[in-house]
């Protein structure tokens, strides 16, 4: 009964729960080739009654410097571990330390069945070696998150006040299984 109570409390609290958007990875195809990054798109559904904020991806959300942050997890097909992380694995390769400023544009709201694709500021996984790999997408919105780095520009105002009223979300996309093949020298 304290499981109900919750889930309906948290149902009034949060008008999106995790049922209610959908993150979808799609890619034009499941073969590479070793060096070759992955390409596709990733979409977010909203499946619920409540219409939702969220932002775009953007410069620093892979290493957890604004929201949303955003991860991919790579795991060999025949790992004996055969669970991804709850959490988005950070990138920390090739920091800088710089961030571009945050703009009105990312941030965008879904109505109920509307989707959205995820823009440039995703860097999709690259493969240095061959094989068979389980691949997933996160995305984690966290309206309060502190904006961190050097900015190379202001921050809009407006956007950062509509990111601290955007809706809060930790998805994970669907898996896809991607081979990768030796390069053909």
């Amino acid at each position: 009964m304290k499981s109900l109570t919750l889930f309906i409390l948290l149902s009034l609290l949060s008008p999106a729960l995790a049922q209610d958007l959908v993150l979808l990875l799609q890619v034009p195809t499941d073969t590479l080739v070793v060096n070759e990054w992955m390409k596709g798109t990733i979409t977010i559904t909203n499946r619920g009654g409540e219409s939702v904020t969220l932002v775009q991806p953007g410069d620093g959300s892979d290493i957890g410097w604004r929201t949303p942050v955003v991860g991919w997890s790579v795991i060999p097909f025949d790992q004996p571990e055969p669970e991804h992380p709850k959490d988005p694995p950070l990138d920390r390769y090739g920091m800088c330390g710089d961030i571009n400023p945050i703009e009105l544009t990312e941030v965008f709201t879904l109505k109920h069945q509307e989707s959205k694709q995820l823009g440039g500021w995703v860097r999709y996984p690259k493969f240095p070696q061959p094989g068979k790999f389980r691949v997933v997408f996160y995305y984690q919105n966290i309206p309060d998150l502190e904006v961190s780095g050097i900015p190379l520009g202001r921050h809009d105002a407006a956007a950062l006040e509509l990111i601290k009223r955007s809706t809060t979300c930790k998805l994970i996309s669907n898996e896809m299984i991607i081979t990768v093949l030796p390069n053909q020298q």
